[in-house]
C-alpha cells in the first residue's frame, strides 16, 4: 500500500513538472491568451477595427498601432501566386512591392471585404506581425492584393513570399 502511494505521488509530481514546463515554454514563445482565445494571428488580410474589439499590433518599422479583428478575411491558403515587381509608389527607400493573387474563394471574400470597407482600413499580417495597413478606396474583386509600403527591400519581400508559401 505504501509503495502504491509513493508511485502515485511520483506520477503526480512528474505530471505537475511537465505541466509547469509546458506553461513556461508557451509563455516564452509568446502564446498569449485573452479569455481563452489565442492572440496569434495567421498570415492573411484582416479588418482594422476600433480598439477594444481587436488585437493591438504595431506596424512593422513604424510607431503606428492598429487594432486588428481576430478573424482573417483570407489566409495564406487562399494565395495562389506571387510576384515581386517595381512599385508604382514614389518610395523613399525601396521601389518594390509584393503582388499576391488569391484563389477564387479568396477573391470573392476579398471583394466582399473591400466593398464593406470603403473608407476604412485593412491590414496584412505575416508571422503574427502587422506589415501593411491600407485605406480602402474601391472594391477589389479581381483577386489581386498588393503590399506596397516602399520600405522593404527586394530580399525582404522574397523572404515574405517564401514564408507565405510555406504556410500554404
Amino acid at each position: 500500500m505504501m509503495i502504491k502511494r509513493k508511485q502515485t505521488f511520483v506520477v503526480a509530481l512528474k505530471l505537475s513538472l511537465i505541466l509547469l514546463i509546458v506553461c513556461a515554454v508557451n509563455k516564452s514563445i509568446g502564446r498569449e491568451t485573452m479569455q481563452g482565445e489565442s492572440k496569434i494571428l495567421k498570415t492573411g488580410w484582416y479588418y482594422v477595427v476600433d480598439g477594444p474589439k481587436g488585437f493591438k499590433r504595431q506596424l512593422d518599422k513604424s510607431e503606428e498601432h492598429c487594432f486588428i479583428d481576430k478573424t482573417a478575411i483570407v489566409t495564406a491558403s487562399n494565395f495562389n501566386s506571387f510576384l515581386i515587381d517595381g512599385s508604382t509608389l514614389n518610395a523613399p527607400k525601396y521601389k518594390y512591392r509584393l503582388v499576391m493573387e488569391l484563389d477564387l474563394a479568396g477573391a470573392k471574400l476579398m471583394g466582399i471585404a473591400t466593398k464593406k470597407s470603403i473608407g476604412k482600413k485593412l491590414a496584412f499580417i505575416l508571422d503574427n506581425k502587422l506589415l501593411y495597413v491600407v485605406s480602402v478606396r474601391d472594391q477589389v474583386d479581381n483577386g489581386i492584393t498588393v503590399m506596397d509600403r516602399g520600405i522593404y527591400s527586394k530580399e525582404e519581400l522574397e523572404k515574405f513570399k517564401a514564408m507565405i508559401k510555406a504556410e500554404h
